[in-house]
């Protein structure tokens, strides 16, 4: 096993919603690092788990990276990426493997979602910039910020990963949603495939995720007619096509959703 996902709890409440939210989860060792006052019973947890406890760390102003370093330099030598969460910010076991397929890829640090992962090849040649990192793993959003971000991406301003996608979601419908062509979407297919976790079980296809070329064909775009076309591009010309728009929602990291009623 060489993915190891640790999960920060301040109380067994919190253990106890990551176990169960994991616990048909593979490919991955648990860890559960305990930050509060208490330390409890441990006989809910697999053979495999792993746990700690420091106690009150959630009262030091720098806990999170006292946490993160932990974690980082003291977990087992013979687990490759590690994917450490303070608050998960979405229900599907999904987005875990994609954020060590886009580690593998990019050979860089992921977050989403509350998770960032790192591998220890990283660590090895960047560890002492490692301080460096607490732009990429700060908490959540505040919701003065989530409101600025919504009130920039109505007006056509870029917004933050976390808003594009959480905006993108919200402007679709959440039934079954498919990816006409992965590899036409490039190196977009981590971001379309985020997207797609959150389909639902419907029968019939709701929204199809397209390239920008794939939407200006007519014959692609014809037979997805009546559907929603959310088109994943960093090609930031207009559409070539005649369809009514529902959003349009700019990404800070160089692409957009061009949402469409076909």
């Amino acid at each position: 096993m060489k993915n190891l996902v640790c999960f920060i709890c301040h109380d067994l409440s919190d253990a106890l919603k990551y176990a169960g939210w994991t616990n048909t989860l593979e490919n991955f060792h648990r860890y559960f690092l305990f930050v509060g006052n208490q330390m409890y019973e441990t006989s809910w947890m697999k053979d495999t788990d792993k746990f700690y406890h420091i106690k009150n760390l959630d009262q030091l102003p720098d806990w999170k990276n006292i946490a993160n370093r932990f974690f980082f330099f003291f977990s087992n030598v013979n687990y490759i990426n590690l994917l450490i969460s303070y608050e998960v910010g979405t229900t599907d076991l999904r987005v875990l493997s994609q954020i060590v397929n886009e580690m593998d890829r990019t050979l860089q640090p992921v977050h989403i979602y509350n998770i960032f992962g790192i591998s220890k090849e990283y660590l090895v040649f960047h560890g002492d910039t490692i301080e460096e990192q607490k732009v990429i793993i700060k908490s959540e959003m505040t919701q003065d910020e989530k409101t600025i971000e919504t009130i920039d991406a109505a007006q056509g301003k870029e917004v933050s990963l976390e808003t594009f996608l959480e905006m993108t979601i919200d402007n679709i419908l959440i039934g079954k949603i498919v990816i006409n062509n992965k590899q036409k979407l490039g190196n977009l297919i981590n971001v379309a495939n985020i997207i797609t976790s959150y389909s639902g079980k419907a029968k019939d296809l709701e929204t199809v995720i397209l390239s920008k070329e794939e939407f200006e064909d007519k014959t692609i775009r014809e037979s997805y007619k009546g559907k929603i076309a959310l088109v994943l591009t960093s090609d930031k010309s207009p559409l070539k096509a005649e369809t009514t728009r529902i959003n349009k929602i700019y990404c800070s990291d160089g692409f957009l959703a061009d949402i469409n009623l076909i």
